[in-house]
């Protein structure tokens, strides 16, 4: 009689069982790889943050004070909270001292209308952007026309302490006793020595959800 040698292999069970086991073992390490990446782009965010932080102190090095929130349009009235003239902002103006010298550069201060820097403004910076939270969606502003084609604003995912009162009011970036570190109305940055509850008791920069809908300014 022919001897017959059986052929290696798994049978179907054996596969099903394989295949169950691979489920398990995924289910398993899918939360500890996700958890691992969020640490990471966490991890970012804080690296965003003091980056942030070693350029204001470079900035105040440099001019001996804090970097304004903002520069509005400057009327022969005061500063004008509502015009939509809004000039560079405290982003902007930190861009050397993070390694962005190329994009300040191309910024025209002297227009003081974000809308002749819109090749600037909706250029997405990394150090500006938190990978846990970043939003896609830029802000239009439909007031800020070039060519008849409102400008585009990218969103980052940090903020600076302006003070107390409403950015956009027409009195309160007035107020002196409601200025934080970075007034954003009369074009204010601190000295160091104006903090007056000294700077380890002041918050500085945090961090900002940016809005999701192009109507809504935050994170702009």
């Amino acid at each position: 009689m022919n001897s017959r040698t059986r052929v290696g292999g798994f049978t179907l069970v054996e596969l099903l069982v394989v295949i169950a086991l691979i489920g398990i073992l995924v289910s398993l390490l899918l939360p500890a790889v996700q958890a691992a990446r969020e640490a990471a782009r966490r991890m970012q965010c804080s690296n965003n943050l003091k980056q942030l932080a070693l350029a204001v102190h470079n900035y105040a090095d440099t001019y001996k004070k804090f970097p304004p929130g903002g520069i509005h349009n400057i009327t022969p009235q005061g500063a004008d909270s509502t015009s939509t003239n809004y000039g560079p902002s405290w982003a902007v103006m930190l861009l050397p001292f993070f390694e962005q010298g190329t994009l300040h550069s191309q910024y025209l201060f002297q227009q003081l209308r974000s809308r002749e820097s819109s090749n600037v403004v909706n250029k997405k910076v990394a150090t500006l952007i938190c990978p846990s939270a970043s939003s896609e969606v830029p802000w239009r502003n439909p007031n800020n026309n070039l060519a008849g084609v409102s400008v585009l604003f990218s969103r980052g995912n940090y903020a600076i302490n302006g003070g107390a009162g409403n950015t956009f009011s027409n009195t309160d970036f007035n107020l002196a006793h409601e200025h934080g570190p970075f007034n954003i109305g009369n074009t204010f940055g601190a000295a160091f020595g104006e903090i007056l509850d000294e700077t380890f008791n002041t918050m500085m920069l945090t961090e900002l959800i940016a809005a999701s809908v192009e109507t809504d300014v935050r994170g702009a």
